[in-house]
């Protein structure tokens, strides 16, 4: 799948069933993504935020915990990436 399309599979289980909070599309961790894996089995990236984090990072969803690679992290609220830019990249 690419990621365009997990993007917007993402935005569309968030989103369309109202998941997402009046602040920024934020959707809160109590209602996790139904889509975490692409058509190869890999986990697809969100964007995270954790208690006591200033800024928000990738993470990944397994089906039940959240995760960053190296151990499983106390996420409170997540969003799929935005798209990444069209065009050449540099």
């Amino acid at each position: 799948m690419r990621v365009e399309d997990a993007t917007e599979q993402a935005y569309k289980n968030g989103y369309e069933k109202g998941y997402a909070d009046a602040l920024g599309g934020w959707i809160s961790v109590e209602n996790p993504p139904e889509t975490y894996r692409d058509e190869y089995g890999e986990l697809i990236p969100f964007l995270v935020c954790c208690k006591n984090t200033v800024y928000p990072f990738r993470a990944m969803y397994d089906g039940k915990n959240w995760g960053d690679g190296i151990g499983v992290l106390k996420v409170t609220h997540w969003m799929p990436l935005p798209t990444p830019p069209k065009g050449e990249q540099k």
